[in-house]
């Protein structure tokens, strides 16, 4: 029976949740089918993590975590489209593939007026490791800023989003969703864990350039963790993005682009692991991440530690506040309405294949 294949993490992560409510909806012919068809959804997916099936049909999915898939020339990828030209790139597809993320979309069946909710303001969408490691409710409620955490059911953040007046999102796909309701946003950066090839990817696909805004630790613990990745992230691709470089959009694509395709690409004979060796991979697993945490228990610590703490959350709610202040970002009318026919063309196309 076909189905969707999607991100599925132990917690709650609307972005990527949001492949259940939403293709059933633009597709439903395709989930009525008996036959072995997997839909490849919304998300940073496309990798030799896909699994098998008679066929596999693309819709918005990006690049950008693990290697690319082996058996691309096997006939069972239906490239419809993907998120972005980095993501055509290393999947060496035609330029005309990229199109934009899928989750572009949801306007189109879950609209505003469907959305109702408080005016929110400011708010702040974290990463969804952020959230779980980060005290960034504090830092927000410091900052006068809404803290919208993106464990949340799919409708209660899309609420958050559209009542707001801006949008300070380190999350991707708060800045697709409120981008796709025109709502301004502002790309923050907390941690070196954020994957700058995907940002850049989508960025390109609406005609933005991605540059974020570094917004410091939010606590001691938030500041071990960072310094811990900023050894050397796996997630990241780019010098330039991380220190904040000036470069020419071209140039750091083409960056982006080399750097994927040594690690990832079809011609690496395997992904690189990460410089940073075990440590990074210990600090990702629960178990050394609890010891890791005892280090700087923030329930026990005091005096100078304390004061540490209090100033960290400081810095962040201050960068935090300097960062609305930006000018924010948001596609053209034009640019995000030929998304949006060339999605909804695409998906008709893909209906017209299974008949």
């Amino acid at each position: 029976m076909s189905g969707i294949f999607y991100s599925r993490a132990r917690f709650l992560n609307f972005g990527d949740d949001l492949n259940i409510w939403l293709w059933p909806r633009v597709v439903p012919q395709f989930f009525e089918r008996a036959e072995d068809y997997l839909l490849i959804g919304t998300g940073t997916i496309i990798s030799d993590k896909v699994p098998a099936a008679s066929r596999r049909y693309v819709m918005g999915s990006g690049a950008g975590y693990g290697a690319v898939p082996r058996d691309l020339a096997g006939g069972s990828w239906r490239f419809m489209f993907v998120r972005g030209p980095l993501t055509a790139k290393v999947l060496e597809l035609p330029a005309e593939a990229a199109v934009t993320d899928g989750a572009m979309l949801l306007p189109q069946y879950l609209p505003p007026s469907d959305l109702s909710g408080p005016r929110t303001g400011v708010v702040f969408i974290p990463h969804w490791k952020s959230a779980l490691q980060g005290e960034w409710a504090e830092v927000c409620q410091m900052a006068g800023v809404s803290y919208v955490s993106p464990m949340q059911p799919l409708e209660k953040v899309m609420s958050a989003i559209v009542n707001a007046s801006l949008v300070l999102t380190e999350s991707m796909h708060g800045a697709i969703l409120a981008d796709a309701y025109r709502v301004p946003w502002i790309p923050l950066r907390t941690t070196p864990e954020v994957n700058d090839f995907k940002w850049t990817d989508w960025c390109a696909s609406v005609g933005l350039t991605y540059r974020p805004e570094y917004i410091p630790p939010s606590g001691l613990w938030d500041q071990r963790r960072a310094a811990a990745h900023r050894i050397e992230s796996h997630e990241t691709f780019s010098s330039s993005v991380r220190n904040g470089s000036e470069i020419a959009e071209d140039d750091l694509q083409k960056e982006l682009v080399a750097t994927f395709n040594g690690r990832y690409g079809l011609g690496a004979a395997q992904a690189t692991p990460s410089r940073s060796g075990g440590l990074v991979a210990k600090l990702a697993s629960d178990a050394k991440e609890r010891l890791a945490r005892k280090l700087v228990d923030l329930t026990k610590i005091k005096g100078a530690q304390y004061e540490k703490d209090r100033r960290l959350k400081e810095a962040a709610a201050i960068a935090m506040i300097v960062a609305s202040r930006k000018v924010p970002f948001l596609s053209s009318e034009f640019v995000l309405n030929d998304r949006v026919g060339q999605m909804r063309e695409r998906a008709q196309r893909l209906l017209g294949e299974l008949i």
